[in-house]
């Protein structure tokens, strides 16, 4: 081992001690149910019986290890609450806990009884460290090194997830965070922690894309939005790989990289490209496949993870340390990481066009990448410049503000606290000037004086603007379709009739691309090359252009009339034998000649199941020309004429942003609003009602009673508060009752009443700032577990037959058939909350928690989730198609109110809700009807529960209960629904609505009393939407249908 305290390898035993001070198993071990494997261990030298564990841990991983700073780590990574021990219990071993409960970090009140599952005795540890010995000893070198690290990092968990054993609290005294949450987060606070003890700054450091929504919103095709979220993704990830060679994956706070596609994925490459054993990577492979992929291998196939994950926003902490060679100096200037990121930004992108160059050389004879490759050497200079820009803020940090002669301050707690909203102030700011990447581009110069290149049809008023993106000149102006193949060859765009077929298949007639959106064109023919980013520096571009084009796959990725089309391809593949003998096409029969995969799931699990479904749907069944044939052939063998519309759903969590700054506006979404933290003593009752309810159930066992008593103390204004003085006071005396002698001299040193006004004083400060002081763990937790929710997400956008076009942080924009999307809003939305009906993937989710085998993690239960359905035709422009399902989604849910339960009585609330349109007609539907959404296991049958009744309506409806006649009679009862303010008339009137639609004598329906008093308004909302949530069942029904039919 290295000797020099500023050597690489140094830096990161700090780490590896941040990650393995807490042994997996503390829980069972401080509250004795680990007895025989700490006498087992009893030569093991340490102080407490959960640190000898860890230190045997330590030792048969890693060798002989040792960094005297994991403690202040350790407590600046903790949750409020757990902070709290340092100011109560602090090394007193008081208010002991021997239950252990597993509560949620964001919900308190929630828990769960933790059992007996962990390795009792040496034996059974002993096998666990021999799984982890396995795969880390393959990395060709018996010290620490950032290999052995990474990959330490990607299987410390999934191992001890895959041996199916149980997921314990950091803390049994306040378990609001699991182990392994506690322990990435002191790995990442060990970079501040190491950077202030070499005397340098740490430094938090935020990127943020500019105009995602936009960026992704300007194309033509599904490829097109499917590789510019890709793009926004892969830049970003690009970015980041620097800082994770440079010092490890726990820099990244957001996203998380535990349990992250993009991760796993360049993780398992770089061992690969070290040439490790086939074996071990089969095991890693094996693992990421199963908890990281949710069992699907079609990252393997595709050689890139399948989908746009990775946030427009990027949180990193980092050391102010620059490595040179082998060892670590201070780094320049402030300003040194701002400009690494966008150095590594700007080459990220040239590096791909380099590669883009790269292969369409290589690929000329085909006629499509003939023409990329003219266009790329005609617009190289152009093409310098990125597409999109992002915004680099950062603080930092000093050692005077946490240490006071070597000792953390005793206000060093808040210190992470107060610059993590340092920083998210720097980026409002700067959000006040946006500066649009084409303003960076000279094209006054190139349109004026002439010097923009065209092919094609030349523009008769100097250049046209590219119909993809309608921002840009294009350089590409097609042909009408009239005579579109003659004149193709004429002007010199394709060489013979195959160049024709291959320009057509990517580029339609009359359509007009600036370089920008050619190069998103190009690189959706091919996702592959975005290897180039994913990989980082591991492989040249040549090397990856060339092992590209090696294995020669086709990458299909599917249109809207794909989506549209899903059923009917679901019956064709049922009945293949009899359509076929039927059919005159025989191309809809053919068989796959040519290796192929697709972006879409359905696309892989039924490529080879007898029907094409290569086969383009607008040029059959929605083909004027052949539409009356398809529609006798599918009546003849019943098969579902397709609807010609699909359905495209965003989603976004509400006041994620707030809750990441721990105000308390998730909790309470609409009754405080985000803008009320400018003056939130206004809303003084609300905000100490409910931090005080966390601070009581954050604690567990004896602590709960004494921060009770603080708090009433403070409630009443009190200076001095004797009853939790002589709470102190008997629990010093009963646990120096059982002390030994070290521990006595020390419970004999302590000032009760000075120890009573610190707790006082830490209360009040909080209470004071009206929200949740944040902290690494918080930012830990909140971030795996969106990453977690992301799985679940992906795994129902694939039940549910959709394509997931972005899915990056807690933002969702996918394309799912409309029979599918409101069983799809119902699932997605109680899945974020945590909780669903059988198993989703790797994982259950059960009442506020994600279990995967028997560890339990947390959800994300009181955040609320806001959705935009629209129900599109598959040939409307996309470009309107998404832009209009963003501003349906910001606008409505912020102006759109609704009458929700609190405490005992009705408030207006905001957010939460689903926003459906079709053509003309507008419905808003209220995802839940209480705040906090929940707080406690009942509630969480009641999100999404109106989705639930719209549901059943439908199914009645379609089983023929009920006559669809039910949705227009409505007309008829509205005004006196609506207008009746009397629950028994209300009532009274939605029966006979129901009984005169009923098809059958009896069919028991009843719509819940309480629905009939929810109202909506609207503030300044352009679009009208009813204002009684009856109605709006009613057009969401009504919506629905209009899209099936």
């Amino acid at each position: 081992m290295s000797t020099d305290d500023n050597s690489r390898e140094e830096f990161l035993n700090y780490k590896i001690m941040a990650l393995l001070h807490d042994p997996p198993n503390k829980a069972w071990v401080i509250t004795s149910r680990a007895h025989n494997l700490t006498v087992q261990l009893r030569s093991v030298r340490a102080r407490k019986s959960h640190e000898r564990v860890a230190k045997y841990i330590i030792n048969q991983l890693f060798g002989d290890i040792n960094s005297k700073t994991v403690d202040n780590a350790d407590k600046l990574a903790s949750s409020i609450d757990r902070y709290l021990g340092s100011i109560v219990y602090k090394e007193y071993s008081l208010f002991r806990n021997r239950s252990i409960f597993l509560k949620n970090i964001l919900l308190s009140n929630i828990q769960r009884d933790v059992g007996n599952l962990f390795p009792k005795d040496k034996s059974k540890l002993d096998n666990l460290i021999s799984e982890y010995k396995k795969l880390l000893n393959v990395t060709n070198t018996t010290n620490l090194n950032i290999l052995k690290y990474q990959l330490f990092y990607l299987i410390y968990e999934l191992i001890w997830i895959d041996s199916r054993y149980e997921n314990t609290p950091a803390e049994t005294r306040n378990p609001t965070h699991t182990i392994f949450d506690h322990l990435y987060a002191t790995a990442a606070m060990m970079n501040w922690i190491f950077s202030l003890e070499k005397e340098a700054k740490g430094y938090l450091l935020g990127i943020d894309t500019i105009g995602v929504a936009d960026f992704i919103s300007k194309g033509k095709k599904t490829r097109d939005l499917w590789i510019s979220s890709y793009l926004v993704s892969a830049l970003l990830w690009y970015v980041i790989t620097w800082f994770i060679e440079e010092y490890g994956p726990d820099v990244i706070l957001f996203p998380s990289l535990r349990f992250n596609q993009f991760y796993a994925f360049y993780l398992l490459e770089k061992l690969r490209k070290e040439k490790i054993s086939e074996d071990v990577i089969d095991e890693i492979k094996e693992l990421i496949t199963k908890y990281i992929f949710n069992g699907d291998d079609l990252f393997e196939k595709l050689e890139i993870p399948p989908y746009p994950i990775i946030p427009g926003r990027i949180t990193l902490i980092l050391p102010g340390l620059i490595r040179e060679g082998e060892e670590y100096t201070q780094v320049p200037d402030d300003n040194y990481f701002i400009s690494k990121v966008k150095e590594r930004y700007n080459e990220g992108w040239r590096k791909l066009i380099e590669g883009l160059k790269c292969y369409s050389e290589l690929k000329r004879e085909d006629g499509f990448w003939n023409l990329v490759c003219r266009v790329l050497k005609l617009t190289e200079d152009l093409l310098q410049t990125t597409p999109l820009n992002i915004r680099v803020k950062q603080v930092s940090v000093t050692k005077d503000e946490i240490f006071n002669n070597s000792k953390l301050r005793s206000d060093s707690w808040k210190i992470y606290d107060n610059k993590y909203r340092q920083l998210v102030s720097e980026f409002k700011k700067s959000k006040l000037v946006k500066v649009t990447p084409e303003s960076r581009l000279k094209l006054f110069e190139l349109t004026k004086f002439d010097k923009l290149p065209q092919i094609g049809e030349k523009s008769k008023r100097g250049y046209e603007f590219c119909t993809s993106c309608g921002v840009l000149p294009a350089v590409i102006i097609m042909p009408k379709e009239d005579e579109f193949e003659k004149k193709l060859i004429e002007l010199g765009i394709a060489r013979d009739e195959k160049d024709v077929r291959s320009i057509k298949n990517m580029i339609s007639p009359g359509e007009r691309l600036c370089p920008w959106c050619l190069v998103k064109r190009a690189l959706g023919a091919e996702p592959r090359l975005m290897r180039i980013l994913l990989l980082g520096d591991l492989c040249s571009v040549e090397k990856i252009v060339n092992e590209i084009v090696s294995k020669d796959v086709k990458i299909e990725i599917p249109s809207t009339s794909d989506i549209a089309s899903i059923k009917t391809f679901e019956e064709m593949i049922e009945k293949k034998n009899e359509i076929c003998e039927d059919l005159k096409e025989e191309e809809v029969c053919e068989k796959p000649n040519e290796s192929m995969l697709s972006m879409w799931q359905r696309f892989n699990k039924n490529y080879y199941t007898g029907i094409n479904l290569t086969i383009d749907p607008e040029e059959y069944w929605f083909s004027e020309k052949r539409r009356r044939y398809y529609f006798s052939l599918f009546r003849r063998h019943r098969i579902t004429f397709p609807s010609p519309y699909y359905a495209l759903v965003r989603a976004d969590s509400d006041y994620l942003g707030d809750l990441l700054e721990g105000k308390l506006t998730p909790y309470l979404a609409g009754i405080i609003d985000s803008g009320d933290y400018a003056n939130i003593s206004e809303k003084k009752e609300e905000v100490n009602k409910l931090l005080e309810e966390y601070l009581v159930n954050a604690g567990s066992g004896p602590i709960v009673d004494y921060v009770k008593t603080v708090l009433e103390c403070i409630r009443g204004n009190l200076n001095k508060c004797s009853c939790a003085v002589k709470i102190y006071s008997n629990e010093v005396a009963e646990v120096m009752f059982r002390a030994n002698r070290l521990l006595r001299k020390k419970l004999e040193k302590i000032d009760v009443e000075r120890e009573v006004e610190n707790s006082l004083k830490y209360f009040r400060t909080i209470l004071k700032e009206g929200r949740i002081i944040v902290t690494p763990a918080w930012h830990v937790s909140i971030s795996s577990a969106l990453n977690r929710g992301l799985l679940v997400e992906l795994e129902l956008i694939n039940k549910h037959k959709g394509f997931v076009i972005y899915a990056g942080g807690d933002d969702l924009l996918a394309m799912l058939p409309v029979d599918e999307v409101l069983d799809f809003v119902k699932e997605s939305r109680r899945a974020f909350a945590g909780v669903s009906t059988g198993r989703l993937g790797n994982m259950c989710l059960e009442n506020g928690f994600a279990r995967i085998n028997n560890a339990y993690y947390p959800s994300l239960p009181i955040v609320g989730r806001s959705y935009s359905v629209i129900i599109a035709h598959y040939a409307d422009p996309l470009f309107f198609v998404i832009n209009d399902s963003y501003n349906l989604l910001e606008e409505g849910k912020e102006m759109i109110r609704y009458r929700v339960m609190y405490n005992g009585e009705y408030k207006d609330a905001k957010k939460d809700v689903a926003i459906f349109r079709y053509q003309g007609l507008t419905s808003v539907i209220p995802l839940s009807l209480k705040r906090p959404i929940v707080n406690s296991v009942s509630d969480f049958n009641e999100i999404a529960s109106i989705i639930d009744l719209i549901l059943e309506l439908k199914k009645r409806i379609d089983e023929g209960h009920i006559s669809v006649s039910l949705l227009y009679d409505y007309e008829e009862y509205k005004h006196l629904i609506v207008a009746s303010d009397e629950k028994y008339l209300t009532e009274f009137l939605v029966k006979d609505w129901i009984k005169r639609n009923s098809l059958r004598k009896h069919v028991e329906f009843t719509i819940d009393e309480k629905l009939y008093g929810v109202r909506l308004t609207i503030e300044n909302y352009p679009i009208k939407i009813p204002n009684d949530l009856i109605s709006n069942i009613v057009y969401t029904l009504r919506i629905i249908y209009g899209g099936e039919k």
